[in-house]
């Protein structure tokens, strides 16, 4: 281990009979080859989109189904404004026959000598 720290980035070699690891001989430096294969950060995953997706088409639907109800209810509206008109003209058609009725025989009623 004080062999290795001595000299960083030597290979060591281990004699044959035993004994202590001593650095290799021949002037073998591995700190180049350290620094070109020097693992970094882990790449990272790219993030899934599956949940933006689902909030997305989640989101489309809820506005869809909003336009169809205001269609509805706009629709709704239409309707009962021409029943509201047809009501009011069959009501104002009526008061008027009534009002000429009501005429008709005030005007009976003075020529019968009241």
């Amino acid at each position: 281990m004080a062999a290795a720290n001595a000299q960083p980035g030597v290979p060591l070699r281990r004699p044959k009979k035993g004994g202590t690891f001593t650095a290799a001989e021949g002037g073998s430096d591995w700190a180049e080859a350290l620094k070109a294969t020097a693992i970094g950060p882990a790449a990272r995953k790219p993030p899934s989109r599956a949940k933006l997706d689902r909030a997305r088409a989640a989101l489309e639907a809820v506005r869809g189904q909003g336009e169809r109800t205001l269609a509805e209810l706009e629709a709704a509206v239409a309707s009962a404004r021409t029943r509201l008109a047809a009501g009011q003209a069959s009501v104002e058609s009526a008061v008027a026959k009534a009002e000429a009725a009501v005429e008709a025989a005030e005007d009976a009623y003075r020529k019968a000598g009241a």
